[in-house]
């Protein structure tokens, strides 16, 4: 196992299945229109999701177009080589994600959303099945997390989560891909006080978010390395 821990800044996510997501493109269209040139960070990764609309919008206005995710990622290329999502199935993000990954040469952190609705994760396999028999889980993929603070909105247990990781693991060992790693993302408390599941999975992946644990700004950054 590679005990390591990997940080993605927070820009898109789908945490707690946020009922409002704007567009990325609009957020940043003044970028292209002034034609900047000058890149002032590179960031190692940056969580993405191509929602636009809440959950009760038909498609069509809920998730982005392939033009508008494009757009999206070709500006966060600028930044950032590296994607994480956390869902394969909304919004067909999986597929639609992976393959504009490969045309503009990012790498990309797959995820497997996790509820309490087990039918959930079932789909969510589907699609990494259906993925795998297509040579899709290739060097684009950087690795594979099940879940994303499902442990902590108590959704699964810690024994329950680590069997869906376990599951995901056993299909890519079938798949032949058992070099991909995989994890269990949740917030750093988590695994801070379940040893258990340090040593479960390949890589530990934490959320780490001040804002939502009404941290003061002046203060953030100190708890985000404390963490």
């Amino acid at each position: 196992y590679h005990h390591h821990a990997v940080l993605f800044l927070p820009l898109f996510t789908l945490q707690g299945m946020a009922p409002l997501l704007f567009s990325l493109a609009s957020l940043l269209f003044p970028l292209l229109y002034y034609h900047v040139t000058a890149v002032p960070v590179q960031l190692y990764g940056i969580n993405y999701n191509t929602r636009k609309g809440a959950d009760w919008q038909p498609a069509s206005l809920k998730c982005e177009t392939y033009l508008e995710v494009k757009t999206d990622l070709t500006i966060l290329s600028r930044i950032t080589n590296r994607i994480r999502i956390l869902s394969l199935t909304d919004c067909g993000q999986g597929e639609l994600v992976l393959g504009i990954a490969k045309e503009l040469g990012l790498q990309v952190w797959l995820g497997l959303w996790v509820s309490e609705d087990p039918n959930v994760f079932d789909m969510e396999v589907a699609a990494l099945q259906d993925l795998l028999s297509r040579g899709w889980i290739d060097d684009t993929v950087l690795g594979i997390s099940v879940g994303s603070e499902s442990i902590y909105r108590k959704e699964v247990t810690i024994d329950e989560s680590i069997a869906l990781e376990d599951q995901v693991k056993q299909i890519l060992v079938d798949a032949g891909r058992d070099d991909v790693l995989v994890s269990i993302c949740d917030i750093a408390p988590t695994y801070q006080y379940n040893s258990q599941l340090v040593t479960a999975v390949d890589i530990v992946v934490v959320n780490s978010f001040p804002f939502w644990e009404a941290i003061d700004i002046n203060g953030a950054t100190d708890y985000l390395l404390e963490e």
